[in-house]
């Protein structure tokens, strides 16, 4: 796996900018108001990593992560999350 610098998640409201390469708007809200994060990967080599990196969260509960996503694409591989 390639992980390439400057290859980060952008937070964005809308359509991105190149066409169908996302969200037309945040699943949560439903509108143009909301926000997402999104890859740009017109300019990305195969088999490349990016990241999002959260705060630590530290708590004696149980945690439960739920997120929504999709992949535009028929060259985009996989979703991982550790």
């Amino acid at each position: 796996t390639h992980i390439v610098p400057g290859f980060n998640f952008q937070r964005k409201r809308g359509r991105t900018s190149s066409s169908n390469t996302g969200p037309s708007f945040d699943h949560t809200r439903k509108n143009f108001f909301g926000y997402y994060v999104y890859i740009e990967t017109s300019n990305v080599k195969p088999n490349s990593t990016a990241r999002l990196i959260s705060p630590s969260v530290s708590s004696s509960a149980t945690q439960c992560l739920t997120f929504w996503y999709h992949m535009y694409g028929a060259h985009i591989n996989k979703l991982t999350v550790k």
